[in-house]
């Protein structure tokens, strides 16, 4: 996720910014196909969100690599299926 707009459906929701959104009610979905269905949703939405791993410089040792681990949260949000430019 790039940008979550304050008056969007999933504004103070978990997700947040450097995530990547792994299902939408369960389903993947490719970017332009979660954008048409979320649209279209109507009733409760669950999104399974993680934070994508930084990638570490090429001359970090292994000692400075870090990841979170593969930690991810999950938000609910209820859409009446209005429209959303969110990603």
């Amino acid at each position: 996720m790039t940008h979550i707009a304050p008056d969007s459906l999933f504004a103070g929701t978990d997700l947040a910014l450097g995530m990547r959104i792994e299902t939408i009610n369960g389903s993947r979905f490719t970017y332009e196909e979660s954008v048409g269905y979320l649209k279209t949703v109507v009733g409760q939405v669950v999104i399974e969100a993680s934070y994508i791993a930084p990638v570490p410089p090429a001359n970090a040792s292994s000692a400075q690599q870090q990841s979170d681990g593969g930690s991810s949260i999950q938000g609910e949000q209820q859409s009446d299926g209005g429209d959303s430019n969110q990603r």
